[in-house]
């Protein structure tokens, strides 16, 4: 598990005050990723800003950038690092 990327996405989330952040260690349960970082927020509206600075916080401290993938609007939101054995 990439320690400092998460500590980038937590921090980045809480600067925009998210709600209940929580990281799971997932790399035994999948061959897709290592921690699953959890937010919520007060409003559909903050919801939705939260993958935005998360992705510019790591556009500015990681490289490569990761992606982002909305599941659905304001409900739920996958960002991604590449992977970073290829």
């Amino acid at each position: 598990m990439n320690s400092a990327l998460i500590d980038i996405v937590i921090a980045a989330l809480e600067d925009v005050k998210a709600q209940h952040i929580v990281t799971l260690d997932v790399a035994s349960l999948s061959a897709i990723m290592d921690a699953l970082v959890i937010a919520s927020g007060p409003s559909n509206r903050q919801v939705r800003s939260l993958p935005a600075h998360v992705l510019l916080a790591c556009k500015r401290h990681a490289s490569p950038s990761p992606a982002a993938e909305s599941l659905v609007p304001a409900a739920g939101v996958l960002v991604s690092p590449p992977n970073s054995s290829s």
